[in-house]
């Protein structure tokens, strides 16, 4: 059961509502966290789960965690500044190459799956 028709519609509305929902209004966060939540999105459309998505999210929060222990940023949650070109540049190219891998993942696992279904050759 789906609450829109078409589910880039779902996915863009969500998608704004998770930005909104991180608080950090600038141009450049909100464009992170639109651009962010439509590859989750796409993941899970993809892969017909939220594993990889929730992956994707828990992997990248806990990499921004341990950049900002290492900054000596106490409470990074608190005190979240807004995006700077740098780090757009570089959670957009982590956030596309975990999705280019994971596309990749699934489409061997799909050809594996297709050629043991295959009936065997006629003898």
């Amino acid at each position: 059961m789906t609450w829109v028709r078409y589910r880039w519609v779902a996915a863009g509305l969500t998608s704004l509502l998770f930005a909104s929902l991180h608080g950090l209004f600038d141009p450049l966060s909100m464009a992170y966290f639109v651009y962010f939540a439509l590859v989750a999105c796409w993941l899970t459309f993809r892969t017909g789960g939220l594993e990889a998505a929730i992956v994707l999210h828990t992997t990248l929060n806990v990499l921004i965690m341990l950049i900002a222990g290492t900054q000596g940023v106490p409470d990074v949650w608190a005190e979240q500044p807004p995006a700077t070109p740098l780090l757009l540049v570089t959670d957009v190219v982590a956030t596309t190459l975990f999705a280019v891998w994971v596309h990749r993942a699934w489409t061997r696992r799909e050809l594996r799956d297709r050629q043991r279904r295959l009936p065997g050759a006629p003898a």
